[in-house]
């Protein structure tokens, strides 16, 4: 399975991360929080990415 999803990643004719074989939604939110700062486009169900989501809000409202 990894060896797949690094072939597609590095193939680059993915659109959205959830393209690539493996990806569910956990990591589809992981990548949108910690690869391309769109972690405002996302409401995390995973309590730990919950925990830092919360934090960036927090954080945003302070700026």
């Amino acid at each position: 399975m990894l060896q797949r999803l690094s072939r597609e990643y590095l193939a680059d004719t993915w659109t959205y991360v959830t393209d690539l074989h493996g990806v569910g939604q956990y990591a589809a939110d992981a990548y949108a929080i910690f690869c391309t700062g769109k972690w405002d486009e996302v409401e995390p169900d995973d309590h730990m990415l919950n925990k830092y989501w919360d934090f960036l809000r927090s954080i945003k409202h302070m700026l």
